[in-house]
């Protein structure tokens, strides 16, 4: 089974607008695109199934694969990491948790894994972490507190 990755350039449009589409694939070869349209997508044992129709679309059809890199899930990147050299500050995050089992997940941050430097707040076992680092040494402050999934959490922290 072909791995695509899709996504358009728009969340909503108005009838007659255009929404560009952006597929990525690990896997060369063609893949072929339908436009549906989900009347449900519980698939779960005991639900409905999946319910869709084909939308008569011009873009419907076959198309070749490529693999274009991108960051799954929000992010931010900024080019002047000098702005955010301080010798103190307070940092925060307003978090909503959906992945907690999954390995370390940064939120927010500086951080440079290759070099230990930098700063971030990540989700870790659970339950929020605030990582500092100069390169030389890494300072590493836990929470405490569990987190739980789709439960909304603040955290602050200063350093």
């Amino acid at each position: 089974m072909r791995r695509l990755l899709g996504y358009t350039d728009e969340i909503s449009v108005q009838p007659g607008q255009t929404l560009n589409f952006k597929i990525s694939s690990e896997d060369e070869g063609q893949f072929h695109l339908q436009i549906v349209d989900i009347r449900c997508g519980d698939d779960s044992p005991g639900g409905p199934g999946l319910k869709q129709r084909v939308v008569d679309a011009e873009v419907n059809g076959d198309y070749t694969a490529r693999f274009q890199a991108t960051q799954v899930g929000s992010f931010v990147s900024v080019d002047n990491a000098e702005a955010f050299a301080l010798e103190s500050f307070t940092i925060q995050a307003l978090i909503w948790p959906t992945l907690l089992s999954k390995d370390e997940q940064t939120v927010m941050g500086t951080w440079d894994g290759a070099t230990g430097s930098g700063y971030r707040i990540m989700v870790c076992d659970g339950q929020t972490v605030l990582q500092v680092g100069d390169s030389s040494k890494t300072e590493t402050l836990a929470s405490g507190a569990a987190m739980h999934e789709r439960t909304l959490v603040l955290r602050i922290r200063e350093f």
